[in-house]
């Protein structure tokens, strides 16, 4: 079983309170209690602890490679998932703000074959709100193809073939596609005669490269 991040947040709460008095015992503390769950399998990652300009805890905790049982160590990278939301929704706003789009622009606008794309704007793709179909729930896709680099124009005939879920802006379901969807209108505003769309260059390098390739892989990378 997995324990619940916010009781593991608690435990961790709990001791740096206990700590504010004893700041030396915190390290060995936390050390012991993530020891626990990983342990357990309960918890991998990789944690810092820091209390003002002093690290208390920077350690890797369990395997960044289960198969080849390589252990997590305090540079361990990990892919950053669904953060890359925010990311792309600041690229949106900047793209606004150069005039390049408008968050009120219709899907249509830029893939004018998608079904019932005059009804959707890219506000509705950011805010999911757009009624598209959420890919990650499809149990074929996800036992099939999850694992593996999907070319965005396949995602995009994929959900072509979906209805929508309901009238666009009536209602909120998390959609991992709209993200897939801005991106892709993010790069076709940017630069129209791309075949092969990514993040707008120019705009994410302004914004996210130095994090990027120090720190964290995305796909598909505009960065290199």
């Amino acid at each position: 079983m997995i324990v619940p991040m916010k009781r593991i947040m608690l435990g961790f709460s709990l001791l740096l309170l206990a700590g504010l008095a004893f700041p030396q015992d915190v390290a060995k503390k936390l050390d012991t209690l993530l020891n626990a769950y990983t342990s357990q399998y309960k918890f991998n990652g990789v944690v810092l602890v820091a209390r003002g300009e002093k690290i208390l805890l920077e350690k890797g905790y369990g395997y960044k490679d289960y198969a080849k049982r390589k252990l997590n160590d305090p540079k361990g990278v990990f892919q950053v998932g669904s953060i890359t939301k925010q990311f792309t929704a600041t690229v949106i706003l900047h793209l606004q703000e150069e005039g390049k789009l408008s968050v009120q622009d219709k899907l249509s606008k830029y893939l004018p074959d998608f079904p019932s794309g005059s009804k959707i704007t890219i506000e509705n793709l950011l805010t999911h709100t757009s009624g598209i179909y959420n890919y990650t729930d499809d149990n074929k896709f996800i036992n099939n193809e999850s694992l593996q680099h999907v070319e965005l124009s396949k995602m995009i005939s994929m959900m072509k073939s979906k209805p929508l879920l309901f009238t666009p802006g009536s209602k909120f379901s998390y959609s991992n596609f709209e993200s897939l969807a801005s991106i892709y209108l993010g790069a076709a505003a940017s630069s129209p005669v791309r075949t092969s769309p990514q993040l707008p260059c120019v705009s994410i390098k302004r914004s996210f490269c130095p994090i990027f390739t120090s720190a964290s892989p995305i796909e598909a990378s505009p960065c290199g």
